[in-house]
């Protein structure tokens, strides 16, 4: 019953699609690599124990280690995947000269004040 990291992602039940391109593209690249087919055997494994699928944590975790890259590399690449997220947004902010504007507002327990 514990979370099991790496699937899983309450945004996209049905598969993460940034896992999935992840995964594809290394295929096509690398397909002998031993990571990639380690991936796919746990991502099949998971999939028929808990029913979820892989997330991009698993995908980059997977991709760097394909790669050979350091430890810690693939959280650097999903930060600096969502660094440049950031300014491709505010590129759109600037060229529409108005704020994209969040659809979701916060409906969880007020932050205690003091």
């Amino acid at each position: 019953g514990e979370d099991l990291p790496g699937f899983g992602h309450r945004l996209y039940p049905g598969g993460d699609p940034r896992a999935s391109l992840l995964l594809d593209l290394l295929a096509e690249t690398m397909p002998n690599a031993p990571a990639l087919s380690l991936g796919q055997d746990m991502i099949a494994a998971a999939g028929e124990i808990t029913g979820r699928r892989a997330n991009l944590e698993l995908g980059l975790v997977t991709l760097t280690e394909a790669l050979g890259l350091p430890n810690g590399s693939a959280l650097t690449l999903m930060a600096l995947g969502r660094t440049l997220g950031w300014i491709a947004h505010a590129i759109e902010e600037y060229d529409r000269d108005t704020l994209i504007r969040p659809r979701a507002r916060y409906s969880g327990v007020p932050a205690a004040t003091s």
